[in-house]
């Protein structure tokens, strides 16, 4: 049996606007069509990655994200840290999630 696992790595150096933000993920994290753009997509498609065997998500350069939009920052990080928790509250060990801001990464746990 093969094991399905999945890296993605999302970098937001030069980050123009808040649909650049989504684009970016929608498309390294390769997210369908009908994807939102939006807080709520977000949270929609990371839990469909569920079905994978192990998943690994690099958010690289997030200072980008963090100095344009800081409370959307905040909340992403949110979802990162629920999406290792989605069952009932209990840490679940399929997604490795790092978040890099300036050279320094930090595994969100």
């Amino acid at each position: 049996m093969q094991e399905d696992i999945v890296n993605y790595t999302v970098d937001f150096k030069d980050l123009k606007d808040y649909m650049d933000l989504h684009l970016r993920i929608k498309e390294n994290m390769e997210f369908p069509n009908y994807y939102g753009c939006n807080l709520d997509a977000l949270w929609d498609c990371l839990t469909d990655l569920i079905c994978c065997d192990h998943v690994t998500i690099r958010f690289v350069n997030f200072q980008a994200v963090e100095q344009k939009y800081p409370e959307d920052a905040v909340k992403i990080v949110d979802e990162l840290h629920d999406l290792k928790h989605v069952y009932n509250g209990e840490y679940y060990d399929l997604f490795d999630i790092f978040v890099e801001r300036n050279g320094v990464t930090q595994e969100i746990l």
